[in-house]
């Protein structure tokens, strides 16, 4: 087969991948390749004064004996990378940098590639609709997960300007990388399971440098493809050599294009089959594009649904809306512009027909069938999904009731496609139940409402009240409670020393204070948002992680490293991300079953409860290390003379007692069950801990803590504290002493205690040093203890929005403070 039919069928086949090399960016935008790059690099430190640098000199000179690689090298420290100046200088060298020719950049995209690899560091490809999503070699999980989801993006395997930790530049960057183990297995993976088209390689009749490596990087390990791959050069560049070579060392066909650059263009066109129709797509893209702008200015549009646009019209909202989010500044005309394009594909008077259709005659399956509510609820499902997932999560935030949650979860959707899978086999009227209509409906209803909600309801303005500390405090109190965050005075507590209330009325669901490079700052997150907040002097909450399309923030959280720099991690989207210093450092994707996790070891590794089975794992490795499960911890336990005949009491207790249980313990026996995971700090040891509850099929009979450590290759039982005859469901340890906030099944009351560690055999456990006082279940559900800067003051925190002061050494319980109205207390911490 001839090869340009052969590249034809392969992007018929979506089995083509464009490579695009720096020759793309400078005929399309004329960014300088590498050459000129660097050159720009030694201008830039120059208007600097670093021009007597020893290092500048020695770039200079490898420059012009075309030592690219050590050149570059050199440039990076010389400008003090990834920091300094050298951000400075990539930022001048691409930030705002626009397509002028859009001729060879629109003949790539109209390839329609599942997705687009680039060396370049410009995001001039993911500024198109149809690549929005970029990733660099330092996201393998993410392009492996785009890859399998058949999504497509852009990935940067030199990296890109905006992170310049991940640009691929001097010698060292290449040396490195090929050290990678998960860059190596990515790269195997593309070159493996894809036929890979190089562009933009050639400049002047001579190869790129950072191409040669580019494809040495490839084919280094990885030459036995079952996939032959290509490359584009001019007639000048494809002399009989090169063919040899390139077909041998690297099974890399070269195809000649023509004899000068401009034909490109015209080359890449001639083997495209889909190049009519996905031209119209890109004219779509840009018709949409002028239509929100329009709307979001407050102008009037007309817009009639185009027939040629057909079912992938859907698809090209989405991609449009997704990227106008990322970079839009009103949110609120930017949701009422999607809300009137939306409505012009399906409108608001057809959605409430069709409701009332079914509201009407739900029973009525003849009836039913002869009106327009499965196409209509196609075509309301179609464009649910065109909204972007940020829109639509942010919705459902604000008022759950406005879409149906199965949704979110695909079970509405199912119905569509049971719909079509009978329609495809003629069995169409097999379809059309009483359920199969109402679930229908929910879809329909669904989009009905989210077309007339209020986009000031949705994104309401940014007006946060604020009240800053004068000076800094040594001890104090921080308080969440709905939608506000308040430094208060533990003496007089109905004083607000600082606070902040949240932006877009979104409630602020978890905040600590930490001392942050002189200074005491929080850190926290709602809902949509992880941020930081200086009580002296910030007038707004700092977001350093904004949600996209996870359904919302579950959990965050800080530790110090070894290095004393602060790691922030935050728990959404089924994804465990880090920070270090509020700079995104790591992704980890979580097992699918996990509970609850926590950083140990001075945030070196991190622990996860999954299947009742505490998993271990370094945040630099992708490996789990071999830790216990609950059956192995529980025998561990029983060996504990106190323990086992506590455990032995209990289970002859039911025996003599209720028949039902009785029956129960006979067919399982009573197991380990986890519940959640914190680390601890006891006589200067760290502890990685889990409250547990003992508990046979259909009840639980008490609560024990467990104490681990770390022991550098796994786990190790050393302690554990009993809580007899009660769910416990909070504590902490602060002064070395152990507070617990226990709930009594047998008694109808709440309580707290207070307890020091104490040697009892070969596990250690804790005895009490004080029972706090007990209150009437129904007045009282404990949600925490915690001390004050001393072990004589604990204060706590209700269900019924109270907080209490008690002081052991008076017995004296105080009430502070319990009118929030509607809000409810969230947290409460001392420092």
């Amino acid at each position: 087969m001839p090869l340009v039919e052969l590249l034809s069928s392969l992007v018929n086949q979506k089995k083509l991948i464009p490579v695009i090399g720096a020759g793309v960016s400078a005929a399309s935008a004329g960014i300088p390749g590498w050459w000129g790059l660097i050159k720009t690099g030694l201008e830039f430190a120059k208007d600097r004064g670093l021009s007597n640098d020893h290092l500048y000199k020695s770039t200079e000179e490898k420059l012009d004996k075309n030592d690219l690689v050590g050149a570059a090298k050199d440039l990076k420290l010389l400008l003090k990378a990834p920091g300094g100046v050298y951000r400075s200088w990539l930022d001048s060298q691409f930030d705002g940098v626009k397509i002028k020719n859009e001729e060879l950049y629109n003949s790539i995209l109209k390839l329609d590639a599942s997705y687009l690899i680039t060396t370049n560091y410009d995001k001039l490809l993911s500024e198109h609709q149809l690549y929005r999503e970029n990733y660099t070699w330092e996201e393998p999980e993410l392009v492996r997960k785009n890859i399998a989801q058949e999504k497509p993006f852009v990935f940067h395997i030199h990296g890109v300007y905006t992170h310049p930790q991940s640009l691929i530049f001097g010698g060292d960057d290449y040396d490195a990388i090929k050290l990678n183990a998960a860059y190596r297995a990515l790269i195997n993976f593309i070159w493996l399971g894809k036929s890979l088209l190089f562009l933009g390689c050639s400049k002047d009749g001579v190869l790129d440098e950072d191409f040669k490596l580019t494809i040495q990087t490839f084919t280094d390990a990885f030459t036995d493809s079952a996939h032959e791959h290509y490359i584009l050069l001019k007639s000048a560049d494809a002399d009989s050599k090169s063919i040899k070579d390139f077909l041998h060392k690297y099974r890399i066909q070269i195809i000649v294009f023509g004899d000068r650059n401009d034909q490109l263009p015209v080359f890449i066109d001639s083997f495209n089959p889909n190049e009519n129709l996905n031209r119209n797509k890109l004219n779509t893209y840009k018709f949409l594009e002028q239509c929100i702008a329009d709307i979001s200015a407050g102008k009037k549009v007309q817009i009639t649904l185009k027939d040629e646009w057909g079912p992938d019209s859907a698809a090209v909202l989405r991609d449009l809306f997704d990227k106008r989010q990322e970079f839009s500044t009103n949110k609120r005309n930017e949701l009422r512009a999607i809300q009137s394009l939306v409505a012009s594909f399906i409108t608001v008077k057809e959605l409430a027909e069709a409701a009332y259709w079914v509201s009407e005659t739900p029973s009525n399956k003849d009836r039913l069938a002869g009106l327009p509510i499965i196409e209509r609820a196609i075509k309301a499902d179609q464009m649910l999904r065109a909204f972007p997932e940020e829109i639509l999560r942010r919705i459902n935030r604000k008022n759950r009731s406005i879409i149906h949650p199965y949704w979110f979860t695909g079970e509405l959707t199912y119905h569509i496609t049971r719909y079509e899978m009978l329609k495809q086999q003629d069995k169409a009227d097999h379809f059309g139940d009483r359920y199969d209509y109402e679930n229908l409906t929910r879809i329909i209803t669904s989009l009905h409402k989210v077309l007339l909600v209020d986009p000031k309801e949705i994104y309401s303005e940014l007006s946060p009240k604020v009240s800053l500390l004068p000076a800094p405090v040594e001890h104090g109190i921080l308080l969440i409670v709905g939608s506000e965050i308040s430094v208060r005075n533990p003496k007089m507590f109905e004083n607000k020393l600082a606070s902040i209330a949240a932006e877009d009325s979104l409630e602020f669901e978890q905040a600590n204070l930490v001392s942050f490079r002189g200074r005491r700052i929080v850190v926290g997150h709602n809902k949509e948002v992880a941020f930081t907040w200086d009580p002296m002097k910030d007038s707004f909450i700092k977001p350093y992680h904004t949600l996209t399309t996870e359904s919302e923030i579950h959990e965050s959280g800080y530790d110090f490293d070894k290095d004393g720099k602060l790691i922030c991690w935050v728990l959404a989207g089924g994804q465990f991300r880090t920070f270090v210093n509020f700079k995104e450092e790591q992704i980890i994707s979580l097992p699918n079953s996990y509970q609850s996790f926590t950083l140990l070891d001075t945030a070196s590794r991190v622990a996860f409860l999954s299947r009742n089975k505490i998993m271990l794992r370094e945040l630099t490795k992708d490996e789990y290390l071999a830790t216990p499960n609950s059956d192995e911890i529980l025998q561990q336990l029983l060996k504990d003379p106190f323990f086992k005949m506590y455990f032995d009491q209990k289970v002859d207790e039911i025996k003599k007692g209720d028949d039902f249980l009785n029956d129960e313990l006979k067919k399982e026996p009573l197991v380990l069950d986890f519940e959640a995971l914190k680390t601890l700090l006891i006589e200067g040891q760290e502890f990685l801990c889990s409250r547990a509850n003992i508990k046979s099929k259909f009840s639980t009979h008490f609560s024990v803590i467990l104490f681990f450590e770390d022991s550098g290759s796994g786990l190790m039982l050393q302690g554990y504290f009993l809580q007899k005859d009660s769910l416990l469901f909070d504590f902490d340890i602060k002064n070395d002493l152990l507070i617990t906030a226990v709930s009594y099944d047998v008694k109808p009351v709440s309580l707290f205690g207070i307890y020091k560690k104490a040697q009892t055999g070969r596990l250690f456990s804790f005895i009490e040093v004080e029972l706090g006082c007990s209150f009437p279940k129904f007045k009282f559900h404990m949600l925490g203890a915690v001390m004050g800067k001393n072990s004589s003051e604990l204060w706590i925190t209700t269900e019924w929005n109270d907080v209490y002061r008690y002081y052991t050494d008076t017995k004296l319980l105080q009430l502070q403070k319990n009118d929030w109205g509607k809000q409810f207390i969230k947290g409460l911490t001392t420092f």
